[in-house]
């Protein structure tokens, strides 16, 4: 992981944090059926895509760390990143990972995750990293795992599984 102009590198991918100018190609992630395969509401519509990606870009602002867009070839493929959040009463970070079908299965997912977790690590160490999946997703599990998280059955709520670096 190494530092480029305006963001990230990994073997793969170029992760930078999100502007307003990412709208179009992060409704094409967000909004896509295959994206949402999982989700009980299903797609979000424009509307609530371009309102969470304001959330993401104000979150860079007020926590030095958010949602990165995710480029392969100069293409933004995805969305990853951290974002602050209180579960059970305790301060952490939720992990977010979510990718266009078209780069699945190349590890992408899990590269994006690891370097949030190095973040995460270097920016606020004595906060833990979560990633909520629900049951059904089992790539996303996959992800988790791979990036060094945890099962923590003990922190299920609202439908999803948690996973954690610790607690």
């Amino acid at each position: 992981l190494r530092w480029v102009s305006g963001g990230r590198s990994t073997a793969s991918l170029r992760l930078r944090p999100l502007s307003l100018d990412d709208l179009a190609a992060v409704i094409e992630v967000e909004a896509d059926p295959a994206t949402n395969r999982h989700s009980p509401t299903g797609p979000p519509t424009s509307p609530e895509v371009e309102q969470r990606l304001r959330v993401s870009v104000e979150a860079w602002t007020r926590d030095g760390v958010g949602y990165w867009a995710v480029e392969h070839d100069a293409e933004l493929v995805g969305v990853a990143g951290l974002r602050r959040m209180v579960l059970q009463g305790r301060d952490c970070w939720n992990l977010y990972y979510r990718l266009r079908p078209s780069v699945w299965g190349k590890g992408f997912g899990r590269e994006a995750a690891r370097a949030a977790i190095a973040l995460a690590d270097g920016c606020r160490p004595r906060l833990p990293v979560l990633a909520r999946t629900r049951p059904t997703n089992v790539p996303a599990q996959r992800v988790a795992q791979a990036s060094g998280l945890q099962r923590r059955p003990d922190l299920d709520s609202d439908g999803f599984q948690v996973f954690a670096s610790w607690w």
